[in-house]
């Protein structure tokens, strides 16, 4: 292009000549207006140059420009410039200009004499004259350049593409992949009555502790293992994915019941049971599964996966069902669900939650010794809630440490004004619950013990209820916790015992002043001699290591007489009084005395 400048800016420098002014168009050939030694030059090049006037007749045009569009020199001059325009969208021919000169570049697509096109980069010059002026453009043939940077283009798209819909990590397709082909699957199932999928999620067992013992780097030799594995177990139809840290997903397309797919499911089971090889690592790991069925209908992808995460999480861990399917009752239950914990979000703000008090009586003279705090909460369209109604959500959202806090709070300084309202040979103790979650709260002990300074309550009249279970499937780090709390002065009582039956050679360990014999095995006491041998046993360990007794749920005569007779000190239950409010509770702590 350099030599296409030169000679344009040589022929600026001296008057044009021959140039056309406006008039009829003839056959004749036009009279170039550059000078004959720079047209001699220009016919020369490699580069095509044509010059044209101001309504794009073409004046001049050297044999490079007609050979790069198959045409001869004689078939161009003369003709127009829109005979190379490729399409309507061309750049449109400049008109007029003003006294001065301009010069612009552009990249185009041109049309050849036998219909192709090639790219060409053009540099134009405009060239004035007395009589009017003229455009010198030179062309250079960049079809080869342009077709290579398409290439190049579409390969990085295809790369972007594929990034995109498919897991750094593994190379498996990801979750955006994977629902945008479930819905094309839901489509063919909506179109075909006989069409069938189904869309399984996969979650590995224990994938976190190799993560944390063995390192990040293991864990992700193993993801990959897992996945090259498996990828077997899939027809070419079928899409295997991952979707996020420990979890996978796939498609089974085109089944023919369900059947296809526990027949799937057993095979990556097996697959999973076998030892994986990681770096110098041998780890084992299994996985529980949750499918949906496109039988349910579903109308997007979303939904699909969504419900086979829901069957997933239905999954007992540690049990011998690795796998399940989803039926419109999770769904139920999972909305019920979510329903309960926004309401419980509120209920705190809206002061829905109630403190009921239960008695416990000595069996020895009727007397009530103390009562258990027992959290109810009204809600505002289901009425009265058991604890068992929804302490289980409030554990696993974490409600359960502020609605803990508040419940101990509330008790302490109903029980600290009994203390002060009612006289009484021995104060009255309190029992309050304690779930697992805020034993293992680390500020559980310093929080007891601002609540018994700030409601003024002596240490001694407080007792911590605490299930069984939760003790000891942690017992050394709960020992610790323990002891924090022994330091305050509470009483430490174990509620629901005896279900965890077979850790009891581990009780001597732990501060433990009561137990308080689980009501399943006082139901039908009298008539049931495998529960009267369990309750006189666990009489028979309390009274070794020292500790008192509580039964729990006396509901009827006979199982009080029966507990008299094996020598139990205290009961509680429904046979002496249900749950109560503070204001019902206070007349039968004034000196009421049970018949017993």
């Amino acid at each position: 292009m350099e030599g296409v400048h030169a000679v344009i800016r040589a022929a600026r420098s001296r008057p044009a000549t021959g140039v056309m002014t406006k008039q009829p168009k003839t056959k004749t050939r036009a009279t170039p207006s550059l000078p004959r030694q720079s047209q001699a030059i220009l016919d020369t090049m490699q580069l095509g140059v044509t010059q044209a006037n101001a309504e794009g007749e073409i004046l001049y045009a050297n044999p490079a420009v007609a050979e790069m569009h198959g045409y001869t020199v004689a078939e161009l001059v003369g003709s127009n410039l829109s005979i190379f325009e490729a399409s309507v969208e061309q750049e449109p021919t400049i008109a007029g200009w003003s006294e001065g000169s301009t010069s612009w570049t552009s990249e185009r697509v041109h049309k050849r004499k036998d219909g192709g096109t090639l790219f060409v980069r053009a540099l134009s010059d405009v060239i004035s004259g007395s009589a009017g002026g003229t455009i010198v453009t030179g062309y250079e043939d960049i079809t080869e350049r342009r077709q290579a940077e398409d290439a190049l283009r579409e390969q990085h798209e295809k790369e972007s593409l594929h990034a995109a819909l498919h897991d750094p990590l593994t190379g498996l397709p990801n979750k955006l992949l994977l629902l945008d082909l479930i819905d094309q699957a839901l489509g063919r199932c909506k179109r075909h009555s006989e069409y069938m999928c189904a869309v399984v999620v996969l979650n590995l067992d224990r994938f976190h502790l190799v993560n944390d013992g063995l390192g990040h780097t293991v864990g992700d030799q193993l993801l990959n293992a897992v996945s090259e594995r498996l990828k077997p177990c899939f027809r070419s139809v079928d899409t295997f994915a991952r979707l996020s840290g420990d979890e996978f997903g796939f498609l089974l397309d085109d089944i023919s019941d369900i059947s296809d797919t526990l027949r799937v499911a057993d095979r990556i089971q097996e697959q999973l049971a076998k030892p994986f090889q990681c770096g110098s690592e041998e780890v084992f790991t299994s996985g529980r599964m949750g499918v949906a069925l496109s039988t349910t209908g579903y109308e997007r992808a979303e939904d699909a996966l969504r419900d086979a995460t829901l069957a997933l999480h239905r999954v007992k861990s540690g049990t011998a069902v690795r796998h399940e399917v989803f039926d419109p009752v999770m769904h139920r239950r999972a909305h019920a669900r979510m329903e309960l914990e926004t309401d419980l979000r509120w209920a705190m703000e809206r002061e829905e939650f109630r403190v009921f008090y239960q008695p416990i009586v000595s069996l020895e003279d009727g007397t009530i010794t103390g009562l258990e705090a027992l959290l109810r909460w009204e809600h505002p369209r289901r009425g009265l809630l058991e604890p068992s109604e929804f302490l289980s959500v409030a554990e696993q959202t974490g409600m359960i440490i502020p609605l803990g806090s508040w419940v101990l709070e509330h008790s302490c300084r109903q029980m600290r004004k009994w203390h002060d309202e009612i006289s009484r040979d021995s104060p009255l103790s309190l029992s309050v619950n304690l779930s697992g979650k805020q034993l293992l709260w680390k500020d559980i002990a310093q929080h007891v013990g601002q609540v018994l300074e700030e409601t003024g309550l002596d240490g001694r009249s407080l007792r911590l209820e605490m299930k069984e279970v939760a003790m000891l499937d942690d017992a050394d780090p709960m020992l610790s916790v323990l002891s924090e709390l022994k330091e305050l002065n509470v009483s430490l009582d174990i509620d629901d015992f005896g279900i965890g039956y077979s850790s009891l050679r581990s009780l001597h360990r732990f501060p433990i002043d009561s137990l308080k014999i689980d009501r399943s095995f006082i139901e039908k006491l009298h008539i049931r001699r495998e529960s009267e041998e369990i309750v006189r046993t666990i009489l028979a360990l309390a009274q070794n290591i020292g500790v008192s007794v509580v039964a729990e749920g006396v509901e009827s005569p006979e199982e009080l007489a029966t507990l008299k007779k094996l020598n139990c000190e205290m009961a509680q239950g429904h046979l002496f009084s249900a749950p109560l409010l503070h204001d019902q509770i206070t007349e039968l702590i004034e000196g009421h005395r049970y018949p017993v």
